[in-house]
């Protein structure tokens, strides 16, 4: 079952492509089109173009693509049917009653339902005698009420189902509570609370939905913190806690910090820019979320070794998009928590003053940790150093750098040039290799969505995307090739696949468009299909052009047959070159 036609085009027509982007992106107009940098994947120069007379858009940097509501799809973490819905509720429309299969919809609003139960539950918690051991914790850490309030902080009481018996009597079912990450299921079938003895840390996106829970254990047990594992609502490589309250700030700055309590604690203090990850690697998935609401990003990361290593591997992430880095520079076997704890608000703001860009971090840790009196030492400083700043991509803010450690190094810029002019060789060297292996693999502007593999014939291929988009284009040239060529002439599986799903509501007399296959075709081969359409420009999108992407991909199918034949040896070779010199006369004519 499927959400009906002219439904679907109302949603495309009240919203516009650009309009629903520009929400996310900042655009620029580029002749017909409109480009900006791609929210999707970390990069300085805009390689994101939206095509509004199609309705599509396509980026030439990581191949997403696709019409707008696989736009929401990508952008908010969403199903079709969610993203459909998203789209009506931003316009104004009524999702229809019938006519369409939203049961993973209705599970995910299941979900969400029986987490904010949970969440009520868990911080009603705090105020019963089984509660109080969870509401001292937080006030030894110095929280007030109505920061506890503000976060919706709870404790789940020990034992084995408290949290169980509240949510039936609810109405909610075990296998709800188990879809929704807060029961467990023993290897003896028993049904159990997830979390116990734990204080609770809500987790709210972007869009305001409790999407899971975080909770730190009471006594010395291992592990300290656990969080909802994935679910349906939730995965937690590409949420951030907090960035609900920390979105949308007209100065578009964001503080990254490791922890709750880090967050928690500078919120309260007045720095309300405090996000954190999940207690989970820093991913491109959060490079490309704080990339979508900050201009500039403060680290703020334990001084321990492994927070430093965190701290490197985020700056690394960071550092493909055009999000500003700075690093807030705490004492030694301080976290943010404990140093507003001590300090206090005025001296954490002084701190975040004072807070240096991360190459000048970068620089200062590595001259920090070395003594450049010792040769051998110095020696080591510079080759970090010229590493780090090989990896600034403005040739100005290269020099100055380079100036600055030869001069506190007492060491030649000729010589400390040439390093880094080495480092950003072998570095051009390997980006080209990459780009020589896209091109190759995204010749004719295809790869296969289930992998990296160039198409066996890319003659083929490239009639084929060609075909794919004239029609997405110019639908009533149907009636030219529907005798000429079907679904089984197609080489490549894929362009096979799409051009049949065309054919099928052709034959059924509905609308060919790239929002009419989005239901479809998934998030990635959406992007496939933007591809071609993304090289329409250069196509005349007549017949006469498409008659002669049929003849060729009809004259490819003969070929490989042809080859086939020879394989197996149940072709006669004077029959073969005839065919290939027929064919050839018969198209130089």
């Amino acid at each position: 079952m499927r959400i009906p036609d002219d439904f679907l085009q109302e949603i495309r027509a009240r919203n516009r492509i650009e309009d629903v982007v520009s929400s996310y992106v900042v655009l620029k107009r580029r002749g017909k089109n409109i480009v900006g940098l791609c929210p999707f994947h970390g990069e300085k120069t805009p390689s994101f173009t939206l095509y509004p007379d199609n309705g599509s858009y396509y980026c030439f940097g990581c191949a997403a693509g696709g019409d707008v509501i696989t736009f929401v799809r990508q952008a908010e973490k969403l199903d079709y049917v969610e993203a459909v819905r998203f789209l009506a509720d931003r316009s104004g429309l009524h999702m229809p009653e019938e006519g369409y299969d939203d049961g993973l919809s209705k599970l995910k609003a299941r979900i969400r339902e029986a987490n904010r139960a949970a969440m009520s539950y868990y911080h009603y918690m705090l105020s019963q005698p089984a509660g109080a051991v969870g509401l001292n914790y937080f006030r030894s850490r110095k929280l007030t009420d109505d920061t506890i309030r503000a976060f919706s902080l709870g404790f789940a009481p020990d034992g084995w189902d408290n949290l169980l018996k509240h949510m039936k009597a609810k109405g909610f079912s075990e296998d709800i509570l188990l879809k929704a990450g807060l029961a467990g299921r023993s290897q003896k079938g028993t049904v159990y609370d997830f979390f116990r003895n734990r204080v609770m840390f809500p987790i709210v996106d972007v869009r305001g939905n409790v999407a899971a829970f975080g909770g730190r254990v009471m006594d010395d047990s291992k592990p300290k913190y656990i969080n909802t594992s994935d679910t349906p609502v939730f995965k937690k490589t590409n949420t951030m806690y907090a960035l609900n309250l920390a979105k949308n700030r007209k100065d578009r700055r964001l503080m990254l910090a490791e922890g709750y309590m880090d967050v928690i604690a500078m919120h309260q203090a007045g720095f309300t820019e405090a996000v954190a990850c999940l207690g989970t690697a820093f991913t491109d998935d959060h490079a490309n979320l704080i990339n979508r609401y900050a201009d500039e990003v403060t680290l703020v990361s334990d001084t321990d070794e492994a927070g430093q290593k965190a701290q490197k591997k985020i700056m690394s992430i960071l550092g493909k998009t055009a999000v500003k880095i700075k690093v807030l520079n705490l004492p030694q076997g301080k976290d943010a928590d404990e140093y507003i704890r001590v300090k206090g608000s005025d001296e954490f703001g002084y701190l975040l003053k004072k807070a240096g860009n991360h190459i000048e971090y970068q620089l200062y840790k590595a001259k920090d940790s070395r003594n450049i009196d010792i040769p051998q030492e110095k020696v080591e400083y510079l080759k970090e150093a010229a590493e780090i700043i090989a990896a600034i991509n403005e040739p100005v803010e290269r020099d100055v750098y380079i100036s600055k450690v030869c001069e506190e190094a007492s060491v030649s810029v000729t010589a400390m040039t040439e390093q880094v002019k080495k480092l950003l060789y072998a570095r051009r060297k390997r980006a080209e290799k990459a780009v020589l292996r896209e091109a190759v693999q995204n010749t004719a502007g295809y790869v296969e969505p289930s992998g990296s593999r160039q198409p066996d014939n890319l003659l083929a291929s490239s009639a084929e995307g060609k075909i794919i988009a004239i029609l997405l284009l110019r639908s009533e040239f149907y009636s030219e090739v529907r005798q000429r060529i079907q679904g089984e002439d197609f080489i490549t599986s894929f362009y096979r696949k799409v051009y049949e799903a065309m054919e099928q509501r052709l034959i059924d007399g509905q609308e060919v468009s790239i929002t009419s296959l989005s239901a479809e075709f998934s998030v990635e081969e959406m992007g496939k299909i933007s591809s071609v359409l993304a090289k329409e420009s250069q196509w005349s999108h007549t017949v006469q052009e498409l008659s002669e992407c049929v003849e060729t991909l009809k004259r490819e199918k003969e070929k490989k047959k042809i080859k086939e034949d020879m394989n197996s040896g149940d072709v006669d070779l004077n029959e073969f070159f005839k065919g290939l010199s027929g064919s050839k006369n018969k198209w130089e004519e």
